[in-house]
Parts: C-alpha cells; structure tokens; sequence
C-alpha cells in the first residue's frame, strides 16, 4: 500500500522547484455561470499569471492548507516548462 506524496514530503520547505506554492501569484476572481451549467456563479481562486481558474471557491471554508495542493498541481500542470529546480 503505497501513501500520496503531500507537498510537505517534497523536501526543501515543501518544493523544490522555483517559486512554490506558498509565494504563487494568486488572484480571486468572480466568474459567471457556465452555459452548459456545470458550474454555477461564483468565486474562483486564478493564477494571476496566465488567468486561468485553480478552483472554485464555492460557499464552504477553505483554508491555505487545503488549497496549496491545488496550486502546486496546477503549477505543475500548466507551468512546468518555467519551474526551474
């Protein structure tokens, strides 16, 4: 049985490669329904980088802990040619 990877367990304060998690720039941002209504009115936790939505925020608590896996993932993701090690 093999446990997930946490961000933590990535050694060097939690990431190791270039501008991590913790000093990502980050807007909040209101966003419209989509026309096909798979998601509904609300706020949006964006890279203010490049604009695009991490996740929305909806109506519950969030807590950076919670969100910070986000970020990394979507850093990963869509970022990955410009994280240097």
């Amino acid at each position: 049985m093999s446990v997930p990877l946490s961000i933590e367990d990535m050694g060097h304060g939690g990431w190791a490669l270039g501008p991590g998690p913790d000093r990502w720039p980050l807007a909040v941002r209101w966003a419209p329904a989509t026309e096909t209504g798979s998601q509904p009115e609300g706020a949006h936790l964006v890279c203010a980088g490049c604009g695009q939505s991490i996740t929305r925020l909806g109506h519950w608590m969030h807590t950076w802990q919670s969100l910070k896996p986000q970020v990394a993932l979507h850093a990963l993701q869509v970022h990955s040619d410009s994280l240097t090690g």
